[in-house]
């Protein structure tokens, strides 16, 4: 399976890397939301690994990696 990727486009990690030993960051960090300060001056994206995707969308749960054949 996937080893830990940055984001392809810009090369950041997750926003939950080096956060908790027991739910390492794994799979392909993607873009999954932008965010804005309180006078929208200024955005940011928020980057998110495969492993923390459902924690990030409020499910509260860390999908750990497949186990490879």
């Amino acid at each position: 399976m996937n080893d830990y990727k940055k984001a392809t486009y810009c090369g950041n990690d997750c926003i939950y890397l080096d956060c908790d030993d027991d739910q390492p960051c794994w799979g392909q960090v993607e873009v999954v939301e932008e965010e804005y300060n309180e006078d929208y001056s200024y955005c940011w994206w928020v980057y998110v690994c495969e492993g923390h995707i459902d924690i990030h969308d409020g499910m509260g749960t860390y999908i750990p990696k497949p186990i490879e054949d």
